[in-house]
């Protein structure tokens, strides 16, 4: 768990920082049961709030990844609010105004980006992103793996672990 270090040296500029840290994540691979530091991380912010960590350390980590990356990058809470559901990741934003509908924006290097695998109106996943050029999102998630399509469940039961990879879809698509 201790592996893959944050080796980016924060510059003052918060799109660029939680790039750069997230970069330095890639290839993380989570541990038995999902053990990850993402969180074992978020398990602490959990305690030292004074609220249940239990479960968190082995959970679904594409949140949590996220979030963990904010707060290596120096950005505060107040600014990134950490969260270890996307759900409430999206909450959080739109209470801040700083949700936008992918037909309304552009992403940007540094912001974060939600998907809706059902397109239900409930985001299911998240991550960092990257770049958008030439109809394309790049963006590095957590909690992935290579070779699962969109929304879909591991498909290999649960025993493939997931990843902290680039992922590359068309920017248009209905989930993002």
């Amino acid at each position: 768990l201790g592996a893959y270090e944050n080796t980016h040296r924060n510059i003052g500029n918060q799109n660029e920082d939680i790039l750069k840290v997230s970069l330095t994540q890639l290839g993380y691979t989570e541990g038995t049961n999902n053990l990850t530091k993402f969180g074992q991380w978020y398990a602490t912010v959990l305690d030292a709030r004074r609220e249940s960590s239990a479960g968190f350390a082995n959970g679904a980590w594409c949140a949590m990844y996220t979030s963990w990356c904010a707060n290596q990058a120096g950005i505060k809470e107040s600014t990134i609010p950490y969260y270890a559901l996307v759900a409430d990741g999206v909450d959080k934003f739109k209470k801040m105004n700083l949700y936008k509908k992918a037909s309304e924006y552009t992403p940007k290097p540094g912001d974060l980006v939600f998907f809706d695998w059902n397109v239900n109106n409930y985001a299911d996943h998240t991550g960092i992103v990257m770049m958008a050029e030439d109809g394309m999102l790049y963006s590095i998630e957590g909690n992935t793996t290579p070779n699962r399509l969109d929304g879909q469940s591991n498909p290999s039961s649960g025993s493939a672990p997931d990843f902290c990879l680039i992922r590359q879809r068309k920017l248009n698509d209905r989930y993002i």
